[in-house]
């Protein structure tokens, strides 16, 4: 009987202080998980426990009217307003402009670039097409086009996109990638 209530005790000592243990650790490292953004509470603060989190991107309001510009490093560049219609958060960081099962194009609110990615690595047909649809739907010419920055990239076998190219018809612009 008395080795049993030494056991017994025994197991409620290391019950307390496991749980001592575990209550200390998850109030001095109280972090999120979210990569170089984590936020350590102040240690010599033992009134409260809150974690920091970094502030959400706001890209304000889409623009409504019929045209928005964008304005480059060559100036500003006019065109049809691709944010009509849709339903975009104010932190959201890109904007589909058109899309078919053979291309997407989008619009980058941080940095005000395009970027066209091809449902495979091949430049044509489908970068013939797809060049035609962004000149379309924003409503430019080509010129104004090589003004902006824009990427096209092609689907790798393994389901990722590989930046393969600017626009086809620019030469020596910001739209032409940088190899």
């Amino acid at each position: 009987m008395r080795k049993t209530i030494i056991i017994v005790g025994l197991i409620i000592v290391i019950g307390i202080v496991a749980a001592g243990v575990f209550f200390f650790y998850a109030q001095n490292n109280n972090t999120t998980n979210s990569g170089d953004t984590t936020s350590l509470v102040n240690s010599s603060d033992t009134s409260t426990s809150a974690t920091s989190l970094p502030p959400e991107e706001n890209y304000g309001l889409p623009p409504q009217g019929p045209n928005v510009t964008i304005q480059t490093s060559q100036g500003g560049v006019a065109m049809n307003n691709f944010y009509l219609g849709q339903q975009i958060a104010t932190s959201a960081p890109a904007v589909v402009v058109t899309s078919t099962s053979a291309y997407s194009i989008w619009y980058s609110r941080s940095d005000s670039s395009f970027e066209i990615d091809l449902a495979d690595n091949s430049l044509h047909p489908q970068s013939a097409a797809a060049e035609a649809a962004f000149l379309k739907a924003l409503g430019i010419d080509a010129a104004a086009a090589c003004k902006l920055d824009v990427t096209v990239e092609g689907m790798t076998t393994d389901g990722d996109y590989m930046p393969i190219g600017g626009l086809s018809f620019c030469v020596a612009t910001s739209s032409t990638f940088a190899q």
